[in-house]
């Protein structure tokens, strides 16, 4: 009989008639942990609802190198799209590659190296507020430096800083009820409840500002180097009855610039947090980070390559804490996936935290162990660590993100002390992205930062 999506084998947990609705509802982080032994695929059922899962680092690889039979769709990018419209993350395979050459030279790395003094600049004020001894909600300062360091990159030519605040106001509604729309029926997303009420009125909201925005930077018509000048910059293929090129339309700008801030913003500011509490539970390494970052850190960006340890730091919290930790795609024609003939139409998942955690790809890969990215053997470019994906649709922000999480890493460890406030590491919560959920931490300053830090502070 030959291999069709009804033949794979369905992954660990099902039950009759529910199938894994009960198990992915209950916890589906410890869900998804059981299908590390599987093999390339499983079948997830919810209901009479059922989809594929790639669950190998092969399988993975070959779905995302075909976008264009593997395209961006399903439960997740359904909801997603509600707020970034047809932004780069969000929009159909048809769209991306133009989308992707008007945005690309935003994000050209020496256009980054810029970038670095206004993410320096958010960074060092966030961090010079805090006090000696106090406990900080760690979540909130690294959304305020992740907020910060995107508002200055992409918007520091405006001055319309209400405008700014207001966005950072909604992008907090918006990002905290779309996980819970992604697991809401369709024929109950429309109930008008207070919830439902407060997200579409934010996302509203939310549009409105950026437009606005948008609007004043390309009234004023100022050269800057900020991400929005750059897109406003860009210019779109000439049209078909030959009139030449024209400047992108203020509703595609939004859509980008949306993408790039809300979901920039979301995933730097949780796997900062992440990285902060691994620090924190492990002394010794946090003081190998603390030396490292007090010998090499620098006023630019000059200093990214000395860093070693910081980048590994993050490198693993981004293997087992990735925020992007699961994705769907759609079948857009008849097409086969290791051997199985897979529908169009059928809904496929890969999850960075499976491949993550698998044992014939990691040793110990449940262990918190940056040394292991000494090894240049590690499987990162067989598909088995893919935290911004891979292929033509792999995040384009992620030296950006690299950029701004080192030097915010780099720059809390040269300078404060980090310690638990609890026994145990904060649960992950589980939305958009991965997160701890109410992580407090208790910082110290450093003996070297004590005299100074009070008129560092002043001074910033």
């Amino acid at each position: 009989m030959p291999k069709t999506a009804t033949t794979i084998d369905d992954a660990p947990g099902a039950q009759p008639l529910l199938g894994h609705l009960v198990p992915i509802l209950r916890d589906p982080l410890k869900f998804l942990e059981s299908l590390t032994v599987c093999g390339d695929l499983a079948r997830i059922r919810l209901g009479a609802y059922s989809a594929v899962m790639a669950c190998s680092p092969e399988a993975t690889r070959r779905l995302l190198l075909d976008d264009r039979t593997f395209d961006k769709g399903g439960p997740v990018f359904h909801r997603l799209r509600e707020i970034f419209g047809q932004g780069l993350a969000t929009c159909a395979h048809s769209r991306h590659r133009r989308a992707r050459r008007l945005v690309q030279p935003a994000f050209h790395r020496q256009q980054i190296s810029g970038y670095a003094d206004y993410m320096l600049r958010e960074i060092n004020q966030v961090a010079n507020a805090w006090h000696h001894g106090h406990t900080i909600d760690v979540l909130v300062e690294t959304t305020s430096i992740a907020v910060r360091s995107l508002s200055a990159t992409i918007f520091s030519g405006t001055t319309n800083r209400l405008a700014i605040r207001e966005v950072v106001v909604d992008f907090g509604v918006v990002v905290d009820a779309v996980y819970r729309r992604m697991l809401t029926p369709a024929p109950f997303d429309r109930i008008p409840s207070p919830g439902k009420r407060r997200y579409d009125q934010a996302r509203v909201r939310l549009r409105g500002s950026i437009k606005r925005l948008i609007a004043e930077q390309r009234a004023a018509g100022t050269d800057t180097d900020n991400v929005l000048s750059v897109l406003l910059a860009a210019q779109c293929p000439a049209t078909a009855t030959g009139s030449g090129d024209a400047p992108l339309p203020d509703e595609e700008l939004c859509d980008q610039v949306l993408t790039l801030f809300v979901g920039g913003a979301e995933t730097s500011a949780c796997l900062l947090a992440c990285a902060l509490q691994y620090l924190a539970y492990d002394p010794e390494l946090q003081e190998r980070v603390h030396q490292e970052a007090r010998a090499e850190l620098t006023s630019d960006a000059s200093c990214l390559p000395q860093l070693v340890l910081t980048t590994r730091v993050l490198a693993e919290t981004l293997r087992l804490s990735s925020p992007g930790w699961i994705f769907t795609r759609s079948v857009t024609e008849d097409t086969h996936l290791m051997g199985h003939f897979i529908p169009a139409g059928t809904t496929v998942l890969y999850s960075p935290y499976v491949l993550h955690r698998r044992a014939e790809a990691f040793c110990e890969p449940n262990k918190f162990d940056p040394d292991r990215w000494n090894d240049p053997e590690l499987p990162s470019e067989r598909g088995a660590y893919l935290p911004y994906g891979t292929g033509a649709r792999k995040c384009i922000g992620d030296i950006f993100a690299y950029t701004e999480n080192t030097l915010a890493l780099a720059t809390i460890c040269a300078r404060w002390q980090l310690e638990p406030v609890a026994p145990h590491p904060a649960k992950t919560a589980v939305g958009i992205a991965l997160r701890p959920k109410e992580l407090q931490l208790a910082v110290f300053r450093r003996a070297s930062q004590e005299a100074s830090g009070d008129s560092a502070a002043s001074a910033e």
